[in-house]
């Protein structure tokens, strides 16, 4: 399956590929930071295709609102193809890992009973680490984090903990995050890889494949207002074309927002009604933005604490076969 055209984002790519090529060397951790719709998934996606393309382990997970409070929710749905390795683990981290996962332990009868004592986030975290890296000993492994501010507190905690520690090891972890959500992935002095928004002509790119039909004069003032963010260079021509109605009638200058913008921006829109001068108990259909101000351009790297030289060895490609993490 080839790599997803990404318009605008062909530095980014790169410079992830870098570091999924140079695995064998060392690995590392990049978090992708940007604002919700900047396109932080769909980079991350193209990552994870890159690296089966280069014959890694891919594991999979992803964090969702609604799954928030339950803890090792995330850390579950990443090790659950792996988890068969755990028997080569130390007994009180095998115990721990199992436990905090929720999967029956098989003990083997000269480990002795188990304590029945509530493992400790550190034992976790530490089991997790050693079993991604058992994991990896045979073929590199990526492992791929996306929306880690929707993950439980528990399973943040502890893939932090593992993305600080995986230089000496074949493991190297791609992690997406809002800059409006503060954690421990961005605290813990990992490199960051910051999206800004997409320059003016990879904008118009978008723009001209989802709004072809609209005037040139439509399309540049939603250009304008979407200041680069490809959901909203996506999402913004369907308001614009409901808002015109059956009639045809031409829209008003604010830009209207739809309901996939207005749950991506929950949160941020919540001042937008005031800047266009609508009301906050508009409808969704009706009500319109002008994009959040923090919205940039520019994507920068933000380099972590222990960032080294790159090294010039990179992994072979094909020499092993990826996971079908779905």
């Amino acid at each position: 399956m080839p790599v997803p055209l990404l318009l605008g984002r062909e530095a980014e790519l790169r410079l992830l590929r870098t570091s999924i090529q140079e695995v064998a060397a060392g690995g590392g951790a990049t978090v992708i930071v940007g604002e919700a719709g900047i396109g932080k998934s769909t980079l991350l996606s193209a990552a994870a295709e890159s690296a089966r393309e280069c014959g890694l382990q891919v594991l999979t997970t992803a964090g969702v609102e609604s799954g928030s409070r339950l803890p090792f929710a995330g850390l579950r749905q990443l090790l659950l193809p792996v988890l068969g390795s755990a028997q080569g683990l130390p007994a009180a981290q095998r115990r721990a890992l199992r436990s905090a996962l929720g999967v029956p332990d098989r003990p083997d009868a000269s480990e002795g009973p188990d304590s029945g004592a509530v493992p400790g986030p550190f034992l976790i975290a530490l089991a997790t680490l050693n079993l991604l890296t058992e994991a990896a000993a045979d073929c590199p492994l990526l492992v791929a984090v996306d929306d880690v501010q929707w993950l439980d507190q528990a399973s943040q905690d502890a893939l932090a903990f593992v993305a600080r520690r995986v230089q000496g090891d074949p493991v190297v972890v791609v992690a997406t995050t809002r800059s409006d959500h503060p954690g421990p992935f961005l605290t813990s002095g990992l490199r960051e890889l910051v999206l800004g928004g997409l320059d003016a002509g990879s904008a118009r790119d978008v723009l001209r494949r989802h709004a072809g039909e609209l005037s040139v004069g439509d399309r540049e003032r939603i250009l304008r207002a979407s200041q680069g963010n490809p959901l909203a260079l996506v999402e913004l021509p369907l308001a614009w074309r409901a808002d015109r109605g059956p009639a045809g009638r031409p829209p008003s200058e604010a830009v209207p927002l739809n309901q996939r913008l207005e749950a991506a921006f929950a949160g941020r829109t919540a001042d937008l009604p005031r800047r266009s001068g609508t009301s906050s108990s508009s409808p969704p259909s009706t009500r319109r933005a002008t994009p959040p101000r923090s919205w940039s351009r520019r994507p920068a790297w933000r380099a972590s604490h222990s960032e080294s030289t790159p090294s010039t060895r990179h992994w072979t490609p094909g020499c092993c076969s990826s996971t079908d993490d779905g």
